[in-house]
C-alpha cells in the first residue's frame, strides 16, 4: 500500500504596510489532522519580509483514500451524465 504526503509550509511572511505582530495557525480538518500547526508571534516591520520557524505541517494518506475519492468522483459523474442524457430524451420527447 502506497502512502502519500501532503505538506505545507510557510517559510516567510511580509508585504505590511505598519508594523505587525505575525503568527502562522493552520491545520487540516478536511483530512483528519488532530492538531493545528503553531507557531511563536514575530515582529514585521513595514515593507520587510520576516523569516517565520517552525510553520510547516504534513499528513500521510494512504493510496486507499485516495482511491476511494476517486471512485466516489467517478461515480458522481456517470451519475451527471446520466442525468443530462435522460434530460436531453426528455426534451425531445417533449418537443414531439
Amino acid at each position: 500500500m502506497r502512502h502519500f504526503r501532503i505538506s505545507v509550509e510557510v517559510k516567510s511572511v511580509g508585504g505590511f504596510k505598519r508594523p505587525a505582530h505575525v503568527a502562522v495557525h493552520f491545520a487540516y480538518p478536511h483530512l483528519g489532522a488532530s492538531a493545528p500547526v503553531r507557531t511563536h508571534p514575530i515582529w514585521v516591520l513595514p515593507n520587510t519580509e520576516s523569516r517565520i520557524d517552525g510553520a510547516s505541517g504534513s499528513i500521510i494518506i494512504l493510496l486507499l483514500l485516495l482511491l476511494s475519492l476517486l471512485l466516489l468522483l467517478l461515480l458522481l459523474l456517470s451519475l451527471l451524465l446520466l442525468l443530462s442524457f435522460l434530460l436531453s430524451l426528455l426534451l425531445s420527447l417533449l418537443l414531439l
